[in-house]
């Protein structure tokens, strides 16, 4: 063998040799081990009223349920954008999240959220509204009523109203000094009043007042109390 193919062999061999150890180079780089993403709610705070303004800046809550009980809360502020994120969270099956912020002294909540394995993250809409004292677009429109007799003589009453608000305002009553929203009519010789958060009655036992927020779209109050009865024998 002459001296010039004995170096055209070494060539040959060195070329190949170093594209073997570059494929096999450029085959490792192809598959880089995946990564393990963290369970997450992703959020934006908007502004739904016509013509509102951007949100941002606002403290916004996370509240944890397992088995729909209360078991802790974290806090985050969102960006210039309204944006928020939690991270690091929960995927078991008995594990709900509930986002909320306030805004202009009402606050917002956000439907409950589940995370899973599967689909360990999850992005929300927190909508805020601007106010309004004007009840223009408050309307009535279901009521439901259980009466219950007791044998002390007592009616057990509880009654339960669907309240729609058409606006894109949350209407937080008549004036800055009343924030009393709705009022229900209680029947004579009613006692043992209790409501939902924000009911009271006044110093008559007449009337019961509500003094919540009412945000866009459907809300639904509740109460119960007692009334004294007696049957008639002939």
């Amino acid at each position: 063998m002459s001296h010039k193919l004995k170096f055209s062999l070494a060539v040959f061999t060195a070329i190949v040799l170093s594209l073997t150890c570059l494929a096999g180079t450029v085959v490792a780089q192809s598959t880089p081990t995946p990564t393990q993403s963290s369970p997450t709610i992703n959020g934006k705070v908007v502004d739904s009223t016509a013509g509102g303004g951007q949100v941002n800046g606002l403290e916004v809550t996370l509240t944890t349920y397992v088995n729909s009980s209360s078991t802790g809360v974290q806090k985050t502020t969102a960006d210039d954008q309204g944006n928020f994120s939690f991270t690091g969270l929960s995927t078991d099956a008995t594990t709900e999240y509930v986002a909320s912020v306030s805004y202009k002294n009402v606050q917002y909540i956000s439907d409950p959220v589940q995370l899973a394995a599967a689909s360990p993250t999850q992005s929300i809409q927190l909508n805020v509204y601007e106010t309004t004292n004007s009840d223009q677009a408050i309307q009535v429109t279901t009521g439901h009523m259980v009466v219950v007799p007791s044998s002390q003589g007592l009616l057990s009453v509880w009654e339960a109203w669907g309240v729609n608000n058409n606006a894109d305002r949350s209407y937080i009553g008549p004036s800055q000094g009343n924030s009393n929203t709705l009022h229900f009519t209680l029947p004579s010789g009613a006692t043992n009043f209790a409501g939902d958060d924000g009911f009271s009655v006044d110093s008559t036992g007449k009337t019961a007042t509500y003094a919540l927020p009412l945000i866009p779209g459907s809300n639904t109050v509740s109460y119960t109390y007692t009334v004294p009865f007696q049957i008639n024998q002939q």
